[in-house]
């Protein structure tokens, strides 16, 4: 049995959307006896508000950039959250130091904060909250930071990589930054996954951004034509979608 392993954003949903090509690889896929997994920056809501549009299930859902995997039932298999004082440090200093709102996958939730100048551009939030009230945030995954211009997100996770990186790794990811516990990512939830499996004989990775990295390396996956060209040089195996790696793997 294999393991088939995507990102989302711009590898298996570009442009908004699912291609039926590749809607119909996955499907294959799993009717030759294979597992098919997202792994996402996204938390469960957003991802699966996404995915239940088109006629896909996915085994498992790797979310938040590895810090929870859930099973094919949304049954939580493993979870790490941000230490809660490190977590209250790094809010304020965003809130502090870089305008705008942010956003945070609860355990449950995601709620957005509102910026100084009360203007929010996040996307897919439950809930909005002022900054005086973070205290009453549960337990977090994954802090969420939006910008409209890539320089900005490159300084904010370089900053809190340098200042922070004890406890935590910020990830780039196009025109955000995803903020996750320490020693979390992708690779590491797919290894986890391919260890709780007693069948796996091989694992495929694809994907098209910093936070997918690693997992491309550790398992020899693919990027895509379409992928930052600093992704495209660091990875061997290229292709044009996730339906031509799902063949190429078959």
């Amino acid at each position: 049995m294999k393991l088939f392993v995507t990102d989302f954003d711009r590898t298996l949903y570009v442009d908004r959307d699912i291609s039926l090509k590749d809607i119909n690889s996955i499907k294959s896929w799993q009717e030759d006896g294979n597992l098919f997994v997202i792994a996402t920056g996204r938390d469960i809501y957003s991802v699966r508000e996404k995915v239940e549009l088109y006629d896909i299930k996915p085994d498992y859902w790797i979310c938040n950039n590895g810090a929870v995997l859930f099973n094919e039932d949304f049954n939580v298999l493993s979870s790490k959250v941000i230490e809660r004082e490190v977590l209250m440090n790094i809010l304020e200093y965003i809130y502090e130091n870089y305008e705008g709102a942010f956003s945070l996958s609860e355990v449950n939730n995601k709620i957005a904060v509102r910026a100084k100048n009360d203007q929010c551009n996040e996307r897919d939030y439950r809930k909005m909250i002022d900054f005086s009230e973070i205290e009453k945030i549960g337990q977090v995954y994954q802090i969420h930071k939006r910008f409209d211009e890539e320089s900005l997100v490159s300084k904010l996770a370089n900053d809190l990589n340098d200042k922070y990186g004890r406890y935590i790794t910020a990830y780039p990811n196009n025109l955000n930054v995803d903020i996750v516990a320490n020693g979390v990512n992708k690779s590491g939830t797919v290894e986890y996954l391919k260890n709780s499996l007693t069948n796996v004989n091989k694992v495929i990775t694809i994907g098209d951004s910093y936070n997918d990295l690693q997992m491309i390396l550790d398992y020899g996956g693919y990027t895509l034509e379409s992928a930052n060209e600093n992704i495209r040089l660091k990875v061997k195996n290229i292709c044009m979608d996730v339906s031509e790696c799902i063949n190429l793997n078959n």
